[in-house]
């Protein structure tokens, strides 16, 4: 299983919504793997160009630690292809997000039944009405209801579900941390509750006009069934729709009659029978209850108990903690008690280290490194030297260089240039 490390590091590397990045994790196995196989693996691969390869020499997991602080700080699970909480009908599209950031309740993501609900933003008064009472009978189905999280249909969708204490999931076209649309937030918080709120956008970043097309992906994917409920002929719930029909998965529009509305798109999608016609939930769930044969409820009660947020990285909330401590006793006054720092018992390394070289080039050795950050340090007095160079020098494994250099990059000992980690 590989570390969330090198999930966001290939994220970060490739882009969002990247075929390419799912075509070498399913010939490496995970990007770990394909990491250490390194440039000459890549290009015999056939999969990618010279310049791809520059790409991915130029970035190292050693990178995704600031990213790793954001979720710490926004209290967010880390959810990769790997996790048992990742959704499993998003593995089955060809660019599945390579990272989820979640808030609140990641057991909802592979709830037995789920249901996207989309539409227009500027909803009508019976376009709302109807889509708040389609959503409150999918959760008093045990159906979890997801949507993107905007005005209109989708804040109707939203809450719906919740006015019948269901479960629902807002998938933001936005990093997770930013201000967007907050006269929502208050639904959000609400949401994340029972549901959850997930992006596969790094924490804070702020929404572009490709971001959402981007996120329409991810509501098709993990969804058993999409309801557009309205819609113009041209719009992001089309684009949707139109996913979820590429996807093979069911698509229903509820007809412009049965919810007042004076959208055409819906009664377009009927007719092009590219959607099935639902005037309402009980329509839905009678297809859905022919597709899973199973009685859902039992798995949907498993979904009502959130596990508590994970440690993305091994070690990072430790230095987090560190740096805290750090921060303190510079800004406490000589007459002031100096609190005593519990440092946490380390794991023993059974691996078999080389001997930590003396420093090299008349450097002086920082006084707060010690163990394994201290052992790449002292690698990298005497020159500059890739991952895998330091892997090879100090005996340490991958990850222990990775946090290492995070930790260096941290305090302003090392920079990274052109593949390779140097002192500073």
């Amino acid at each position: 299983m590989a570390g969330a490390e090198y999930w966001i590091w290939l994220q970060k590397t490739l882009g969002f919504a990247s075929p390419l990045a799912c075509k070498l994790v399913a010939q490496f196995g995970d990007p770990e793997k394909l990491y250490c196989a390194g440039r000459e693996a890549w290009l015999a691969s056939g999969l990618m160009t010279e310049k791809q390869c520059d790409k991915l020499c130029r970035h190292s997991p050693s990178e995704s630690f600031s990213v790793m602080m954001d979720c710490l700080k926004y209290d967010l699970d880390v959810v990769t292809p790997d996790s048992p909480h990742y959704p499993q009908n998003l593995l089955h599209i060809p660019d599945y997000p390579m990272v989820l950031y979640v808030s609140g309740n990641k057991t909802a993501l592979n709830a037995p039944v789920l249901v996207s609900v989309v539409g227009t933003r500027k909803a009508s008064v019976g376009g709302d009405r109807f889509a708040r009472q389609l959503c409150k009978d999918f959760a008093e189905s045990k159906i979890v209801v997801a949507s993107g999280g905007a005005l209109g249909i989708d804040t109707a969708a939203h809450e719906g579900a919740l006015s019948a204490d269901g479960v629902t999931v807002v998938v933001l076209g936005c990093g997770i941390g930013y201000e967007y649309l907050m006269q929502n937030e208050p639904m959000r918080r609400k949401a994340a509750e029972k549901g959850a709120v997930i992006s596969e956008f790094f924490p804070g970043t702020p929404p572009t006009k490709s971001s959402f097309p981007t996120r329409n992906r991810i509501l098709a994917g993990m969804a058993q069934a999409t309801i557009v409920v309205e819609a113009a002929e041209k719009s992001g719930s089309f684009i949707t729709a139109g996913d979820a029909f590429h996807m093979n998965r069911m698509v229903f529009a509820v007809p412009a009659a049965a919810s007042g509305s004076f959208y055409s798109g819906t009664d377009r999608l009927i007719r092009e029978k590219k959607a099935l016609p639902a005037e309402n939930a009980a329509t839905v769930v009678r297809m859905l209850q022919m597709q899973y044969t199973d009685d859902w409820s039992q798995g949907y009660e498993a979904v009502l108990h959130p596990e508590p947020p994970g440690k993305p990285i091994a070690g990072y909330e430790e230095f987090l903690h560190g740096k805290k401590d750090e921060a303190t006793k510079e800004q406490a006054s000589p007459a002031k008690a100096v609190v005593e720092k519990k440092t946490p018992p380390k794991k023993r390394n059974t691996k078999k280290k080389k001997d930590t070289p003396p420093p090299a080039n008349g450097r002086s050795v920082p006084a707060d490194l010690e163990g394994d950050v201290l052992a790449v340090w002292n690698a990298l007095a005497e020159g500059p030297k890739s991952p895998d160079g330091l892997v090879e020098t100090t005996g340490l494994s991958a990850r222990q260089v990775m946090i290492s250099i995070s930790k260096l990059e941290f305090k302003g000992l090392a920079v990274k240039e052109f593949g390779k980690v140097t002192l500073k």
